[in-house]
């Protein structure tokens, strides 16, 4: 994944793993690291669509980590 500052830096992360978490699961690790280093976690749409409640049944994460 390349992330592109304004003044047009990039930073590279390579993905290094994903997740499905359901609706109510408690997902704060997501945004807990004590390694010190930078990582970017996307959280989207996962699982399946309910027509009637018009949401997904799971969160899906992507975690990355940045290339050094």
């Amino acid at each position: 994944i390349i992330v592109q500052d304004k003044n047009k830096k990039d930073t590279i992360f390579i993905v290094s793993g994903t997740r499905l978490f359901g609706n109510t699961d408690d997902a704060t690790e997501v945004f807990i690291s004590e390694d010190g280093l930078s990582h970017l976690n996307l959280i989207t749409c996962g699982g399946t669509w309910n027509k009637i409640t018009k949401k997904y049944s799971k969160r899906l994460v992507v975690f990355a980590d940045k290339q050094i």
